[in-house]
């Protein structure tokens, strides 16, 4: 299985539980917690197994997506993990809810991208006092490309980035974790940090863009890569 089929299948997994936290909390889809027992409680006084669905509703939800319960675990564990966010699960995985990050982050993956295309006239003179001119009409040549600088887009993308840098072991992955930090600081304090971007994007540049295999992966690469501006 590919890193991008692994994806598909956990941002699948987590729109579902989206739907089923809202479809039970409407007004607080966060709130919904889902359990992970992974066997049917018994109890011998009735002789009957306890409601199996109220603490196995994650398992339930990944039954019916064809996930079985290992794969089930192995999602809930990415999504709590403290550098991605989009899941908070006790302690031991017993249960889990969806939180407002990972709420946001299916929220940006509906938006398109919108990426302009500009016609350029050239005017091209002949000789040194020449009246004569060709011009020329250019599609998709200087090209000027509307990054969408949202504050979902940047946050999923320095999310993206830190974790892949907890599997990195580079010299160079203390100053961008540092950089990360201080743009997430600056983010939150509602300050454009498009420079602080760059300056990312060029430390990632010199560890090699081909590691970051979560942004690489992700739906929204082509939007999220030129904020550092790296080419889509």
């Amino acid at each position: 299985m590919t890193l991008k089929e692994e994806k598909a299948k956990r941002d699948k997994f987590l729109l579902e539980v989206y739907k089923e936290a809202k479809a039970g909390a409407p007004t607080s889809p966060t709130s919904a917690f889902f359990g992970l027992e992974k066997c049917k409680l018994y109890n011998k006084q009735t002789g009957q197994f306890l409601d199996y669905d109220i603490k196995s509703g994650g398992y339930i939800i990944g039954e019916q997506l064809g996930l079985n319960q290992t794969e089930v675990d192995s999602i809930v564990i990415y999504f709590s993990n403290r550098q991605v966010g989009y899941m908070s699960s006790t302690s031991g995985l017993g249960q889990f809810s969806i939180t407002q990050l990972g709420v946001r982050y299916l929220e940006s993956l509906e938006k398109e991208p919108y990426f302009p295309i500009q016609i350029h006239q050239n005017n091209i003179l002949l000789g040194d006092n020449s009246t004569a001119q060709i011009q020329q009409n250019t599609l998709n040549s200087n090209q000027s490309q509307q990054i969408n600088h949202t504050k979902e887009n940047i946050t999923e993308l320095l999310t993206l980035l830190k974790a892949d840098i907890t599997r990195l072991n580079n010299e160079k992955t203390d100053d961008l974790t540092l950089e990360i930090e201080n743009a997430v600081k600056q983010l939150d304090k509602g300050k454009d940090i498009k420079s602080r971007l760059l300056t990312i994007g060029e430390i990632v540049k010199d560890i090699g863009i081909e590691v970051f295999v979560s942004l690489a992966s992700s739906p929204l690469v082509n939007i999220l890569k030129p904020l550092l501006g790296i080419p889509a």
